[in-house]
């Protein structure tokens, strides 16, 4: 019999089954690890900016934030809107959506109360703390930091640019006009007062610089040019927008140039507003705004081409839309004036009444514009807000808003380079535009109210113009003064209605 062998002497070819599970799970935890890595290498989610641009400056947009993507393995694209309707209708449905993907949104003016009031913003306090959201707004020019903060210290926004109408005109039809126009002094004086005015005021002239215009010397521009065929054509040179937020922009810009404040402008009860729509009216009935202006509804991009093809001689346009309207050389920034040196670029004209008293306006402004821009928030549902508040502190940085501004005539917001404005802009013309759009903004811009009322009366300010102004032509101050009446209530009427709805809907009756 052969005697037993000792077991712990015996050979084993085989793992042990306790050494053989240690293997297994670290071979397991080597391979989960090496997915990881591969996974955060690979891996790289999708986020969206919401921008208001045309495809020209969506596609140079894009090419700036892609080296800001790749350092932080994201992919980021962008999604035009085309209106602040549009842009609060797509952020409340991302709000919805389970997989969320707006990072950022870049927002214009109109929407800056409604986004606060909603709570659609997202503090950017809360983000990355107080300290380096004030660092944010603190370069800032004043005229842009109202709209940014609310709610007491909370930074919602940051500035991104700014922007007001600015007055463009044919240099060449100008000093026509400036040379001709007194052989048409009698037509233009019957003219004003077949429109409820008295004429002219005692030694009027038409100066040529146009930094001294009021309104009586666009209105002499305007007939001149509207009685004489230029191609071929006889018609009405001048025009400004009629829809949409430009339209509220350029009227209000009338209406500060009058000398109302914003009070008065939120209420839609000034007599210098009336004033402001009464020359509107006076225009329309004496055929001096060009036609297609609120038959086709023209916005600036309109302007712009009517300006291109020589139908308007005059117009006002902000600093973006002139650069597009010479070209800068950019991508799809051609330019399309015939003559780019035939442009001239003015503040806009200071605003008088159209009936005098001894020989002289019996009232008057200054030459004021209103305000407007655009501004970089965080939505409340961002789906990385710390990623997001770095995005936007890169876009308010020197380097991305000197880009901007050279590149498609953003004017910037920051300080430091409002401060450098010769520096900045080498060419010019570019240069010209620029500081005329600086001083216009800083100097003579006058801020539009901040409230979602605001907002509503805007509109029914330009339904009321489109009512007394476009189809009745009535240049009777209480006429307007009750159009305008009419229409803020109804806005009121309207935006109790939607809350009475809200409510209900919130209760759930």
């Amino acid at each position: 019999m052969t005697p037993k062998q000792d077991r712990s002497t015996k050979p084993n070819a085989t793992t042990p089954p306790a050494r053989r599970g240690l293997l297994l799970v670290a071979m397991g935890l080597l391979l989960a690890g090496f997915a990881v890595a591969l996974t955060a290498i690979l891996y790289r989610p999708e986020y969206v900016v919401l921008v208001p641009f045309d495809d020209a400056e969506e596609g140079w947009f894009r090419t700036r934030i892609a080296d800001f993507a790749e350092k932080r393995h994201v992919h980021l694209t962008t999604r035009a809107y085309k209106d602040e309707d549009e842009l609060e209708r797509m952020l409340n449905a991302e709000a919805l959506e389970r997989k969320r993907r707006v990072l950022v949104a870049l927002v214009p003016r109109a929407s800056l109360a409604t986004l606060g009031e909603e709570e659609l913003a997202l503090p950017l306090d809360d983000v990355r703390g107080t300290a380096r959201a004030r660092a944010l707004v603190d370069a800032m020019a004043p005229h842009a930091l109202a709209p940014a903060v609310a709610r007491g210290s909370a930074v919602l926004f940051v500035p991104a640019t700014i922007s007001t109408p600015l007055l463009c005109f044919s240099r060449a039809r100008v000093a026509e006009a400036v040379a001709g126009w007194e052989a048409d002094r009698p037509r233009i004086e019957a003219a004003l007062r077949a429109v409820g005015g008295t004429g002219l005021p005692e030694k009027y002239r038409l100066e040529e610089n146009p930094e001294g215009w009021d309104t009586f010397d666009l209105a002499v521009l305007a007939a001149y040019w509207a009685g004489r065929p230029y191609d071929g054509s006889t018609e009405p040179r001048i025009a400004h927008s009629a829809t949409g937020d430009a339209a509220i922009v350029d009227l209000a810009a009338r209406a500060f140039a009058q000398g109302v404040t914003a009070a008065d402008m939120l209420d839609l009860d000034a007599i210098e507003l009336r004033d402001a729509l009464v020359w509107e009216s006076a225009f329309f009935a004496a055929g001096w705004y060009h036609p297609a202006m609120t038959k086709e509804n023209w916005q600036p991009r309109d302007l712009q081409s009517a300006a291109a093809r020589g139908q308007i001689f005059l117009g006002w346009l902000d600093m973006p839309h002139l650069f597009r309207l010479h070209g800068t050389g950019a991508p799809g920034l051609a330019g399309a004036l015939r003559d780019p040196a035939d442009l001239g670029v003015s503040r806009v004209p200071r605003g008088v009444s159209l009936d005098l008293d001894r020989g002289r306006p019996a009232r008057g402004g200054d030459p004021y514009a209103a305000l407007t821009g655009l501004w970089w928030m965080v939505p409340r549902n961002s789906p990385d807000a710390p990623l997001g508040f770095d995005l936007v502190a890169m876009l308010a940085e020197r380097e991305f808003q000197a880009d901007w501004a050279r590149a498609f005539g953003r004017l910037p917001t920051r300080q430091d380079l409002l401060a450098e404005i010769d520096l900045l802009f080498e060419t010019d013309w570019q240069f010209k535009i620029a500081r005329t759009a600086k001083r216009q903004a800083l100097d003579l811009g006058r801020g539009q109210p901040g409230s979602t009322r605001w907002r509503r009366n805007g509109r029914a300010l330009v339904a009321a113009w489109r009512e007394a102004c476009v189809a009745r032509k009535t240049t009777s101050p209480l006429d307007i003064g009750v159009t305008l009446e009419r229409h803020a209530a109804g806005g009121v009427a309207a935006d109790a209605a939607d809350s009475a709805a809200t409510r209900t809907a919130t209760r759930g009756d």
